[in-house]
C-alpha cells in the first residue's frame, strides 16, 4: 500500500512538514513519516491542516498542495492580448487570476477567488494543465485574507 504524500503542520506548531501520511487507528494519531535514505521519523502532525500532494508544480518547481492558494496565468490568451499595454488591468485580469485547489470529489480542482469579469467568484474549474503558468502565492491556513479578495 503506497502512503499519501502530503504537507501538514507540525502538532502544536507553525511549522510545515511534507511526507507520508499515516494514521494510527489504536491511538488515533495522525502523523507524517518522513524519509532520509535508510532513515525515518514519524512526527505527529494537526489533522486539520493536512493537504494532498497534487501531482502538479508551479513553474517556480515548487510542488502544489490541497488548499494552496494559486495565480495562473493563460499563457494563450496572454499571447492573444499581445498588441495591449504591458500592466493594463484590463488585460492582467483577463489573463492572470486567483484560486484555491481542492479535491472535487473525483479530480483536482481550482475555485475563482478573484472575481470574473461579470462580477462572480467561487466559479469551479477543473485544474488547468495545457498552456498556463502556475505561482504558489500563499495557502487557506497561513493566508486567509487572500480567500477574501
Amino acid at each position: 500500500m503506497k502512503l499519501p504524500y502530503i504537507k501538514a503542520k507540525k502538532l502544536y506548531s507553525e511549522v510545515w512538514l511534507k511526507g507520508y501520511y499515516l494514521y494510527d487507528e489504536r491511538t488515533r494519531r495522525h502523523s507524517i513519516v518522513q524519509t532520509n535514505h535508510d532513515d525515518f521519523k514519524i512526527i505527529g502532525i494537526n489533522p486539520a491542516t493536512i493537504s494532498n500532494y497534487t501531482d502538479f508544480d508551479a513553474n517556480s518547481r515548487k510542488e502544489i498542495y490541497e488548499n494552496d492558494i494559486i495565480r495562473i496565468t493563460d499563457l494563450t490568451m496572454r499571447e492573444s492580448f499581445k498588441a495591449f499595454k504591458k500592466g493594463s488591468e484590463l488585460v492582467d485580469n483577463l489573463v492572470t487570476r486567483t484560486y484555491l485547489v481542492f479535491w472535487n470529489r473525483t479530480k483536482w480542482s481550482v475555485k475563482l477567488l478573484s472575481k470574473d469579469l461579470i462580477g462572480q467568484r467561487d466559479i469551479i474549474f477543473d485544474f488547468p494543465t495545457e498552456n498556463v503558468k502556475y505561482e504558489v502565492i500563499g495557502n487557506r491556513f497561513d493566508n486567509p485574507e487572500l480567500l477574501v479578495n
